[in-house]
């Protein structure tokens, strides 16, 4: 019985000090306590418990309660889109359309780029890939898209170069012109050139060489060494006419419009010889006007001058050509006089042409 009562008061004094607390919570009571070593009550061991403790937290009397605010309204001035805002958004749109699609292109070549890789490593080998054209296991889809295209216009004009007129004047290109001129055998002084016209024809590679073909007609009038005492005219005259017929390389030195020009060449010569001056009687040479002899060589020789280049198709030079004789075989023995020939057969002499030509690329 002892024991019961000992206990009802332990409990009464819990509850008391619980109502304590709570009531000075309530009224927001601060206070400070010194710290003070827990008494120890004596409890049977027969009959402990574990009482949990419960706070209860009600507002005070003095405290205020939540007011209500009124809504405030902020209003501010609408901002307007300027012509320039427009323009700029405009244009972004139109960049990043066109980096879409610049994307969108350069993966449809990687995709196809990698099939064909595939192909060309696998099919050796036998393997056979079906073709996929899902991705992550969706089913393909078609999408399109209709934009409005932007059209962007680059203008950027250049010079052209010495060089590109160059190389596309005659770079792979037949090239055809023609020759005026005239021709000359500076080791004698009895041959008098009279004129030279001719035709070229080449083909013009981009290494600056051309494989050329050529044929001039000359005309040279021949004075004898010999003057006749019984004629009128102490000097007999002969016109001959002279043919070239010739194959070479030519090489431009620079890739400048204006260059120098070097060449070889070789070719077949045809001569016909036709009395100028009649005596009134035949002779030799037969009368005026006739056809007496002529002769066939071989002639070889190089050739110097320069080019200028005066549009992508049309060139102008000048081109003198140097030749000596390899061969010759003469219709009738020269003579152009009674007695012994004088001198030597102008077939086995030195000679150049010297003409301005042009060439147009075709």
């Amino acid at each position: 019985m002892k024991q019961l009562s000992n206990y009802g008061l332990t409990m009464l004094g819990l509850i008391v000090s619980f109502g304590i607390g709570a009531h000075a919570q309530s009224y927001n009571v601060v206070t400070t306590q010194t710290a003070q070593p827990p008494q120890q009550v004596e409890q049977p061991v027969q009959a402990q418990a574990t009482v949990q403790p419960i706070y209860i937290v009600n507002p005070g009397p003095n405290q205020a309660a939540a007011q209500v605010q009124p809504t405030t309204q902020v209003e501010a001035q609408s901002v307007r889109e300027s012509r320039l805002d427009a323009i700029r958004k405009q244009r972004e749109e139109i960049e990043r359309q066109t980096e879409e699609k610049l994307q969108q292109r350069i993966e449809d070549d990687r995709v196809q780029a990698e099939k064909e890789r595939q192909e060309r490593l696998l099919a050796p080998l036998g393997i056979q890939v079906a073709p996929s054209n899902a991705v992550s296991g969706s089913a393909p889809q078609t999408v399109i898209v209709q934009e409005k295209p932007a059209v962007v216009t680059t203008v950027v004009t250049t010079a052209p170069s010495a060089t590109s007129e160059q190389n596309s004047e005659g770079g792979g290109k037949f090239r055809m012109g023609g020759a005026l001129g005239i021709g000359s055998y500076p080791t004698v002084s009895n041959v008098t050139p009279v004129y030279s016209v001719g035709f070229t024809a080449d083909y013009y590679f981009p290494e600056r060489f051309a494989v050329e073909g050529a044929f001039s007609y000359s005309s040279f009038d021949i004075t004898t060494a010999v003057p006749c005492y019984y004629c009128p005219n102490p000097n007999l005259v002969t016109t001959m006419t002279q043919m070239n017929f010739t194959g070479g390389v030519t090489y431009l030195i620079l890739k400048n419009k204006l260059t120098p020009v070097v060449g070889g060449h070789v070719g077949y010569t045809r001569r016909s010889y036709t009395g100028r001056i009649s005596y009134g009687s035949p002779t030799p040479y037969g009368s005026s006007g006739e056809t007496t002899s002529g002769s066939n060589a071989f002639d070889a020789g190089l050739s110097a001058g320069a080019a200028l280049v005066l549009s992508e198709r049309f060139t102008i030079g000048a081109t003198i050509k140097w030749f000596f004789n390899l061969s010759y075989r003469t219709d009738d023995p020269l003579t152009y006089a009674y007695g012994p020939p004088v001198g030597s057969a102008i077939e086995s002499l030195n000679y150049y042409l010297a003409t301005v030509d042009f060439k147009i690329a075709l």
